[in-house]
């Protein structure tokens, strides 16, 4: 999520990270989810009629990982909460994803709406118990997920 700030900008260039929404998710590592996913499927017997969640081991606000972003980096972020409409707009006429791809804007705008709400506000211990060893944090993993060579991954964005 951080991939809409501009990590590659000047330290003392004034950031914006503009949201619909300000909800609790429990982020993920991708390469431990992907390590969980090898087990699972490993040991698919294991799991029969069983619902698997793999989340974090403790939830974050974006508020949170935008105060984590700058504590990390030392620059400066103005943090808005504002009308759905309104960050549509925002997002496109700054052009935060490539041509084309603004399309996404509108579902990613309704993933906020639904952490506001409480659909991710959970955490599961599964994820530890499968790695055996906790999941790591964000503060874990903060030099790497905002280091300057940490572009937004924009190829999942396909028109919806």
């Amino acid at each position: 999520m951080a991939g809409f700030l501009k990590l590659d900008g000047p330290i003392d260039e004034v950031q914006e990270a503009v949201i619909p929404g300000d909800g609790l998710n429990a982020w993920v590592n991708r390469e431990e989810l992907g390590i969980a996913t090898g087990r699972i499927v490993g040991n698919w017997e294991n799991y029969i009629n069983k619902t698997v969640t793999l989340t974090g081991q403790r939830t974050y606000t974006m508020r949170q990982i935008i105060d984590l972003y700058v504590a990390h980096t030392g620059k400066r972020v103005n943090f808005r909460v504002l009308p759905v409409d309104e960050v549509i707009k925002y997002h496109i006429k700054h052009k935060i994803l490539p041509p084309g791809q603004e399309s996404f804007l509108s579902n990613w705008v309704t993933m906020h709406k639904a952490w506001e709400l409480g659909e991710a506000d959970y955490v599961d211990p599964s994820l530890g118990d499968i790695l055996g060893r906790p999941p790591k944090t964000l503060e874990d993993q903060a030099d790497e997920i905002f280091s300057e060579g940490n572009k937004l991954d924009t190829k999942d964005f396909a028109k919806v």
